[in-house]
């Protein structure tokens, strides 16, 4: 099982990814499409995660000439929500679009910002579509046979109906995500490992969020639009 690394923007290295905590770097070192190239830290949470983003423009000394974030959109942020944290942290040194992308947002350095030439391309994906409120979990879900993550939403959905379990509303796909492992492979301890055997519509499901990755980390210059 490898072992999660903490975000460290000052290492050696051309394109970086920043995950919110450390189920999530797991599930992205899994996720890394094939022919790109780039190291994956985890913040711990959203609130860190963020302010790593804003020191980017303020001058953190990251040697990063792509740097890529992937967030929760969940209920209590929301895509709006989330983008205009993004953009009012950003906006001053970067280029925004009046919405965020649904094929996922990738922003270059103003070309009069005075520190153009050394701020990386940026590029955020906000879970699960950039459309939907949500998280990681729910594209998850889309990758799991149709029949089975039906049948399970009933199971779980009947547990908490009759107060045998307490999970709120908004951990439901967690719940639907991990009782699959769990019904599969009850040592599987690593959600990343877990998707390879466990998830078959893994491919289609993340199509749109491999498309992103392969146009912010797969050209030599990074962020092609």
């Amino acid at each position: 099982m490898p072992k999660a690394q903490e975000a460290r923007l000052d290492l050696p290295g051309i394109g970086y990814l920043l995950v919110e905590g450390i189920d999530d770097w797991h599930v992205h070192h899994h996720l890394r499409l094939a022919g790109v190239s780039f190291d994956i830290g985890y913040c711990g949470n959203d609130d860190n995660l963020l302010a790593k983003l804003s020191a980017v423009v303020v001058g953190s000394g990251t040697t990063k000439r792509i740097l890529g974030a992937v967030l929760d959109a969940d209920a209590d942020t929301g895509v709006n929500s989330r983008f205009r944290s993004i953009r009012d942290r950003l906006d001053s040194a970067y280029d925004f679009p009046e919405e965020f992308p649904p094929n996922g947002l990738i922003v270059r350095p103003k070309l009069d910002h005075p520190n153009h030439d050394r701020l990386p391309v940026i590029g955020v994906w906000l879970m699960p579509d950039n459309v939907r409120d949500g998280i990681l979990e729910d594209l998850l879900r889309e990758a799991l046979p149709a029949e089975q993550e039906a049948y399970i939403g009933k199971v779980v959905d009947r547990a908490r109906e009759d107060r045998v379990a307490t999970f709120g509303s908004v951990d439901r796909s967690k719940v639907i995500v991990r009782t699959h492992i769990i019904w599969q492979d009850p040592s599987m301890k690593d959600l990343g490992i877990a998707l390879a055997p466990h998830f078959e519509r893994l491919e289609p499901a993340c199509r749109g969020f491999f498309d992103w990755q392969m146009r912010l980390f797969g050209e030599p210059t990074g962020g092609q639009t």
